[in-house]
């Protein structure tokens, strides 16, 4: 009797010891796992010949709908940095503004499900 005694628990101490690592494995990964996710709801372009040459407003809406906070450090228009096309970062541009992006110059902070507007 006493090695089928043993024996059930040894088997008992091991499952529980594996259930003990799985869930604490499990822990650690989903520290690590968080993800950013930027959508954007909406984007549409007016014209305006009024503001320094400039013809044409770009309004982008960008969420955060990911579960960490994302910081946005450039704005790309193209595939090509704004620098490119002599567009200036760092909040300058309002509606009757000269020509650049609303992007303030140390990026744009997004918690999670949080949603600003871009003006280009």
């Amino acid at each position: 009797m006493s090695p089928i005694i043993a024996t059930v628990i040894l088997v008992a101490v091991a499952i529980a010891i594996s259930i003990g690592a799985a869930y604490w494995m499990s822990g650690i990964t989903g520290q690590y796992s968080g993800f950013e996710k930027i959508e954007i709801p909406t984007a549409y372009c007016t014209r305006n010949p009024n503001v320094n040459n400039s013809k044409w407003k770009i309004v982008v809406t960008i969420k955060n709908s990911g579960p960490n906070p994302s910081r946005l450090i450039y704005v790309m228009l193209n595939d090509r940095l704004v620098d490119d096309f002599n567009v200036s970062d760092g909040g300058s541009l309002t509606d009757t503004d000269s020509i650049g992006t609303s992007m303030p110059e140390n990026g744009m902070f997004l918690q999670s499900g949080e949603t600003e507007t871009l003006n280009v």
